[in-house]
Order: C-alpha cells, then sequence, then structure tokens
C-alpha cells in the first residue's frame, strides 16, 4: 500500500509540472496565462463539488470496488488525451539549462515576487478550530457541513468565472494589493462566527478566494522566463 501511495504521488507531482509547464508556455505565447488557470481550477473545483455528491451515493449504494474501478478510468482518459496535445518545437532553447536552476535564483524581480508569494501564504490554517466550533459549538450535522462546503466550491466557481472574463483588462500589480487586504480581512472576519455568519463567509469569501488565488497564480505563470516555465512555476509554487 506503501509502495502504490508513494508512487502515486510521485505520478502526481510530475503530472502537476508537466501541465503547469504547458499552462505556462501557451499561456505565455497567446497572452491568455489567466483564462487558462481560470479553466484549470474552476474544473478542478466542479469535479469536487461532482465527486463529493456522486462519490458518497456510490459508497451509499455500491461496493467500494467500483470506486476504486472508477477512479482508475480517468487517469487512462487523462493519457488518451495526452496523445493529442502536439508541443511545439523549442529550438533555441538548451535541454540542461531548461531544468537549471542558474537565471532564476540570480533574477531580483523573480527573487522579490516569490518572497511576496511566500509572506503572502505564510498563514496559520485555522480550518481544524472551525470544524470544532462548527460541530461541537453550533451542533453542525455532516449533511449541513457537507452542504455548506458544496456552496462554498459552487461559489468559488464563480470566482473563477469572474476572472476569466476580466483577467486581461485587470491592473493585475493593483488587483494583487486588493487581494492582500481582502486576504487579511477575511481572516479577521473569522473572529465573529455564528451559525447564521458562516453561510455568508462561505459564499463571500468563496468567490473572492478563488478570484484571489487566481490573481497570485496568473502573476505566478507571467513571471516565469522564456525556456524554463514549468522548473520556474513549480519552483515558485513550491516556495
Amino acid at each position: 500500500l506503501y509502495a502504490f501511495l508513494i508512487l502515486d504521488a510521485l505520478s502526481g507531482a510530475m503530472k502537476d509540472v508537466a501541465v503547469d509547464g504547458i499552462m505556462v508556455e501557451e499561456g505565455q505565447r497567446h497572452g491568455i496565462t489567466g483564462k487558462i488557470q481560470s479553466i484549470q481550477w474552476g474544473s478542478l473545483t466542479l469535479a469536487t463539488v461532482i465527486t463529493g455528491i456522486a462519490g458518497g451515493w456510490i459508497a451509499e449504494h455500491f461496493d467500494y470496488h467500483l470506486s476504486f474501478l472508477i477512479v482508475a478510468l480517468f487517469p487512462a482518459m487523462v493519457a488518451c488525451l495526452a496523445l493529442f496535445y502536439k508541443e511545439q518545437p523549442a529550438p533555441d532553447v538548451n535541454a540542461k539549462a531548461a531544468v537549471s536552476f542558474k537565471g532564476i535564483l540570480d533574477n531580483k524581480r523573480l527573487l522579490i515576487s516569490m518572497l511576496f508569494l511566500f509572506l503572502f501564504w505564510f498563514s496559520p490554517a485555522f480550518g481544524v478550530p472551525v470544524s470544532f466550533k462548527l460541530r461541537d459549538e453550533f451542533h453542525f450535522s455532516r449533511l449541513t457541513l457537507g452542504l455548506l462546503s458544496t456552496v462554498g466550491s459552487a461559489c468559488s466557481i464563480l470566482g473563477a468565472v469572474w476572472y476569466w472574463r476580466v483577467n486581461r483588462t485587470i491592473n493585475i500589480k493593483k488587483w494583487l494589493i486588493i487581494s492582500v487586504l481582502v486576504s487579511g480581512s477575511s481572516t479577521f472576519a473569522y473572529l465573529y462566527l455564528t451559525p447564521a455568519s458562516i453561510w455568508v463567509y462561505t459564499v463571500v469569501f468563496g468567490i473572492f478566494s478563488m478570484a484571489i488565488q487566481l490573481i497570485v497564480m496568473d502573476f505566478s505563470a507571467r513571471i516565469c522566463p522564456k525556456g524554463k516555465e514549468a522548473t520556474t512555476f513549480a519552483l515558485i509554487t513550491s516556495v
């Protein structure tokens, strides 16, 4: 079991780096990094909503082997789709240089941007105490918690749709500043938590959190140097 889990984690990491490398490369070429990011994260959130509902229904009515069989089909579908992607040749890019960190770690603009991203995401996770409060103090049922999560995911999709529409027209530097202010305000808002306010927070912050994440991810994609797209984006998201 451990061997299969490790293999799954490694293949997942390789897939992420490859897909994000394509996203940055194609996005920079056509000026649509924001649009691709919106589609990526919107699709991911929609899949989470569908699997949350369908997975629960399958767990109640069928044996767990069916779940594993269905899950196994999707990587096979992805592999088939990958055969249709025709990568543009890049004769001016040296293969060894593409995976080297030289030119990345001595780029001051890139390092400052990575420092900003690190500080932006460096915050204590308060999901556990919030979950404790919802279950033990507000006595939310599992069904209510599941509905709350579904509503949050649906609102996140709205945030992805919004950014898909406006990503090429907004001033990304200005919106990065707004993102910091909104993120800080949303964190402080959880100091006042009631059975009613959690629904408001889920709707409002569900939309804003996805929009903010896409702004930051789009910014990350835009600053990647050409020829090192996958390496740089993987490094930025790791930081």
